[in-house]
């Protein structure tokens, strides 16, 4: 049985403290009866206005680096262009050109001449142009007639020459176109103005055409070409001559 003295003291003990309930949904206050604050839903609520502020300001960061990047690639692409367009200018302005001109005879040949028309290349640029390649065919034709302008891209006999480098302003006798027969072995060689063709040319029923194509190279190692076709007649207008596809047969290539 306790004693009286261990009764007092059990009566005097402190009570044991009650383990407390932290969770937030219970972490309120009363402000007056009948009204309740409940913190943590607060704290929630402004936590979520927070984070939508964030979220929103996250976005504009986002577009204003998406906008600010493809202001920069735009930027990038034009000064791309504006240098590429640069750049083809001048090498269109300092490129060389090469332009060609023939020395026709002014008298009809006679039978059993060799016809021999000088072609002559000047190079009309502002720099050399070298690596230079001519081709050069001369044909009498009756006017009726259309030169053969196809045999220059392709095999087939012609005069030709080949020079190293021409620079501004020289001109030069590259090479001379010479009629070209073909012998019984089938190999070309300069041949002479038939009876017919003379006679043909002193009454103006045939006339000269003499063309080809100059291939070269400019100081930007960027290949070039010219072509050119002349004609000429003694005695018949020009308009009787069928030499519009040999008008139309000189050309020059764009190219930077």
């Amino acid at each position: 049985m306790a004693t009286k003295n261990q009764k007092k003291n059990n009566h005097n003990s402190p009570p044991r403290p009650q383990p407390k309930d932290d969770s937030p949904s219970k972490c309120h206050v009363w402000v007056e009866p009948g009204f309740q604050v409940d913190f943590a839903e607060r704290v929630y609520r402004e936590r979520e206005v927070e984070n939508l502020a964030n979220g929103k300001q996250n976005r504009r960061i986002f577009i204003a680096t998406v906008i600010g990047s493809a202001l920069v690639l735009v930027y990038t692409v034009i000064t791309g262009l504006a240098w590429s367009q640069s750049r083809n200018q001048m090498h269109i302005e300092y490129r060389p050109w090469v332009r060609v001109g023939c020395q026709q005879p002014q008298q009809p040949p006679a039978a059993g001449e060799r016809l021999a028309v000088p072609v002559i290349l000047e190079n009309v640029g502002k720099s050399p142009a070298n690596q230079i390649n001519t081709s050069a065919i001369v044909e009498i034709l009756l006017n009726d007639e259309s030169p053969t302008l196809y045999s220059v891209e392709h095999e087939g006999p012609k005069n030709g020459n080949y020079i190293g480098i021409m620079f501004p302003s020289t001109p030069a006798n590259v090479t001379t176109a010479e009629l070209i027969g073909i012998d019984k072995v089938g190999q070309p060689y300069h041949r002479t103005v038939t009876e017919a063709e003379a006679e043909n040319l002193r009454t103006g029923k045939a006339y000269i055409a003499v063309f080809g194509m100059v291939g070269y190279q400019d100081i930007f190692k960027g290949r070039h070409w010219t072509k050119y076709c002349y004609f000429h007649g003694y005695g018949q207008p020009e308009r009787q001559i069928k030499a519009g596809q040999c008008a139309n047969f000189n050309e020059v290539d764009a190219k930077y």
